[in-house]
C-alpha cells in the first residue's frame, strides 16, 4: 500500500513526464541539462511554479511546456490542499 506521499508524488506531472520518457532523474538531468536538484525539488512540490530549466527540459522531450505547468500548478494546489486536510485529522 503507498503512503500519502507516495500517492501524491506519483501523480506529480513533472515526474510522469520524466518516466514516460523512460528516464530516472540522473538520467534525465544528464540527457537535458536539467539540474538535478531543480528536478527534483519539482517532483517532491517544493516550488511553486515549475523552473525554467524544467521547462526547457520538457521542451528537448517533445513534451508543450505550457501545458506541463498548468498541470503542475493543478497537481500543487491538490497537493497544498491534502497537506492542510492530513495536518487538520
Amino acid at each position: 500500500m503507498k503512503t500519502f506521499d507516495e500517492e501524491m508524488k506519483a501523480t506529480n506531472p513533472v515526474r510522469r513526464m520524466r518516466e514516460r520518457h523512460g528516464f530516472t532523474r540522473a538520467d534525465f538531468a544528464r540527457a537535458t541539462g536539467c539540474p538535478y536538484p531543480t528536478l527534483l525539488r519539482a517532483e517532491n512540490g517544493l516550488t511553486s511554479s515549475l523552473p525554467r530549466a524544467v521547462l526547457e527540459a520538457a521542451e528537448l522531450c517533445g513534451e508543450d511546456p505550457a501545458t506541463l505547468a498548468g498541470e503542475y500548478a493543478e497537481w500543487a494546489v491538490r497537493l497544498r490542499a491534502a497537506y492542510a486536510r492530513k495536518e487538520r485529522d
